[in-house]
């Protein structure tokens, strides 16, 4: 049978020893970036709450004042700083309050800076680079919805775990 250019057949099988061409494309965490919205180190926690829930969002991007992200607090990390440390250690003593003073307790923590909660968050970044393997172990060994993204030493953008999944699932 007659070859054509780069190692295939006319009829599309790849000649004796060389690999068969895809057209799948390979997910690349830059591709995938978006932008997305910040709450700055200094702002209160409850900023931060009100962004994710009036957006429907994992989290959201922390920046500095120089408004280079710093990290990101995913709305789980959130809840996690809006509680006293020692109901994070047992949440079997959260019970001990009853449900007003419960309710004033969380209020009172959402006053505090974000950068008091980040603090205890590490902070996810990869590469624009990065597969969609390596995004994925990203954020699943940290539990975390969204991740940064840097490419070529620059803030990129962000990459949420619905994201990954839609450009994992779309046809190709």
């Amino acid at each position: 049978m007659q070859s054509t250019a780069a190692g295939m057949r006319a009829d599309g099988r790849p000649t004796q020893g060389e690999p068969a061409r895809t057209t799948e494309t390979v997910v690349r965490a830059a591709q995938i970036a978006q932008e997305f919205p910040g709450v700055g180190l200094d702002d209160d926690v409850q900023t931060a709450a009100r962004v994710i829930a009036r957006c429907s969002l994992p989290g959201v991007v922390v920046t500095g004042r120089d408004w280079r992200p710093r990290g990101v607090l995913s709305a789980c990390d959130l809840l996690l700083g809006a509680m006293p440390g020692f109901v994070r250690e047992s949440p079997s003593l959260a019970l001990i309050y009853d449900e007003r003073g419960a309710d004033d307790a969380v209020r009172a923590r959402l006053t505090r800076p974000v950068r008091e909660i980040l603090a205890d968050v590490p902070v996810l970044v990869v590469d624009g680079e990065a597969t969609a393997m390596e995004l994925s172990a990203v954020m699943a060994l940290a539990r975390s919805a969204l991740v940064l993204v840097r490419l070529a030493d620059q803030d990129y953008g962000v990459v949420t775990v619905d994201r990954l999944l839609a450009s994992l699932l779309a046809p190709v």
